[in-house]
């Protein structure tokens, strides 16, 4: 009778655990012998001496898809694809506020008079669960801001947080009057050769507030995270934040006419698959230097607003996405996309151990990306 795989999972890593613990594996208590090791810290020293063929949730430069600016960065030296999609049609229009260059491209593109339909969202390039982040179109306190003489060697010496300004989607598609996101989750499986997959089942987010052009410091109004929702002060518990997308399909079809009933198979789901090949492409170069004893890998999320079109804009990568189960959504969602990413990854490393091609037996209800496999 043959073994079950052996994984190890930090202690941190408690919905994951549990997740493992209804699966047909062997969890151990150290890293050593281990078949795939999943952690949430400091697992920086660990990823650089993995026995062979072991299997680890980080890719070492994963840096470049999660920091907001290094993202942007990677996105802008990525020339586009002849006939293809193109940056400017899933990415707002972006601006590193660390770098001088961007930064005086920023402020000269600004209009002379303010104008509240052209607001701007700031981001910090590496916090998550929208913390920073701020609304702005007055810009006088911004430009004061950033003329500080001491701007950049403040900047390096990491005393100034980096800051991204990315243009506001002034016409996201409305949920019951309220502005929404779309969190997806997808699968770098392997480098060498490049495979990516993507779940096809995720989240709609919404504001607790109907959405406004205005009133940019309420998050109940701008800010999809529902972590910054939740922690408000007029937070309302009764309001509901998060819709499968079964729902977002019935609304966009039945109640608000704009799509074919066939919307997410035919029109969201491929162009996000083009968005995700898009962006890892463009990183990719910063992905594949890595050491080569291990085989690393990389859950992530990725945030798209949709827009009044219902097309989709990226908004920023996670890594480890918020693996927490406790809504009913999620509940359905997260134990078994870990299951079968699992699956898929164990799949892989059984196939280059024999020495074959790595193939998956079963995707389950994952979906191909980039198989180079």
């Amino acid at each position: 009778m043959s073994q079950p795989p052996r994984i190890y999972c930090d202690r941190l890593s408690k919905n994951a655990r549990r997740i493992f613990s209804a699966m047909d594996v062997e969890l151990l208590d150290v890293p050593r012998g281990a078949d795939l090791l999943w952690m949430r810290r400091n697992y920086e020293l660990l990823q650089y001496h993995l026995d062979e063929g072991q299997l680890f949730n980080h890719i070492p430069d994963e840096f470049a898809l999660i920091d907001k600016g290094e993202l942007t960065t990677q996105l802008l030296a990525c020339p586009d694809n002849d006939g293809g999609l193109r940056r400017d049609q899933f990415y707002p229009e972006t601006y590193r506020l660390y770098e001088p260059d961007d930064r005086k491209a920023f402020f000269d593109q600004l209009p002379e008079e303010p104008k509240q339909d052209e607001p701007w969202i700031l981001k910090p390039t590496d916090m998550s669960e929208g913390k920073g982040i701020a609304v702005v179109w007055h810009f006088d306190k911004l430009r004061r801001m950033y003329a500080n003489p001491r701007l950049d060697d403040l900047l390096r010496a990491g005393r100034f947080p980096r800051y991204i300004a990315q243009r506001y989607i002034t016409n996201p598609l409305l949920l019951n009057e309220r502005k929404s996101e779309i969190r997806i989750y997808w699968l770098i499986a392997g480098l060498e050769p490049l495979q990516v997959l993507m779940y096809p089942e995720g989240t709609a987010r919404l504001t607790t507030l109907p959405f406004v052009m205005d009133d940019f410091a309420n998050p109940l109004v701008h800010v999809t995270n529902v972590y910054q929702q939740k922690r408000h002060r007029d937070y309302d518990p009764e309001a509901v934040l998060k819709w499968d997308f079964a729902h977002l399909e019935a609304y966009v079809t039945n109640e608000l006419g704009i799509a074919a009933p066939d919307y997410l198979e035919t029109r969201l789901r491929p162009r996000i698959r083009e968005c995700l090949a898009y962006v890892v492409r463009a990183t990719l170069d910063r992905l594949r230097a890595t050491p080569t004893a291990g085989y690393y890998f990389g859950l992530y999320g990725a945030d798209f607003i949709i827009d009044s079109h219902l097309n989709p804009w990226l908004t920023e990568v996670q890594r480890g996405p918020g693996l927490s189960y406790t809504d009913p959504i999620k509940k359905r969602l997260v134990p078994t996309l870990i299951q079968q990413a699992i699956e898929i990854l164990l799949d892989l490393q059984r196939s280059r151990r024999a020495g074959d091609p790595p193939s998956p037996r079963n995707l389950g209800q994952f979906e191909w990306v980039i198989n180079e496999g």
